[in-house]
């Protein structure tokens, strides 16, 4: 899967970075949203190629990543300033099962077992 191809090249540099540890944080979106916005992405030419439903899937590319915390868009600091029709449109999603996990920010850690015998 393509999704799989990014993350398989991206977990390794935190594997072999020269830090002991760390954390990664990114937004996501489930594969719903990438099938309807697909190349359209607000006009920026940017693209979605992959969406996550469970952050827990990664664990299977790189088990050593530990979920800490998946924020809603309504629990990130910068909420308020958002546009009130987009504050609305959020909080409708929360309410909706379905919807509510449509846009997140995740946050993982992961040591690095290889920078300690380096040490």
């Amino acid at each position: 899967m393509y999704q799989y191809n990014i993350l398989s090249n991206l977990l390794p540099m935190c594997k072999f970075a020269h830090f002991k540890g760390g954390q990664m944080i990114f937004d996501i979106c489930n594969p719903w949203i990438v099938k309807r916005a697909g190349s359209n992405v607000g006009g920026t030419g940017a693209a979605y190629k992959w969406g996550l439903d469970d952050p827990q899937d990664i664990k299977q590319l790189e088990p050593k990543l530990e979920l800490i915390k998946e924020f809603r868009p309504s629990e990130l600091v910068a909420f308020s300033r958002f546009p009130l029709w987009w504050r609305v449109l959020y909080r409708a999603q929360e309410v909706n099962p379905t919807l509510r996990r449509m846009e997140r920010t995740i946050v993982y850690r992961y040591e690095n077992a290889s920078s300690e015998s380096r040490s």
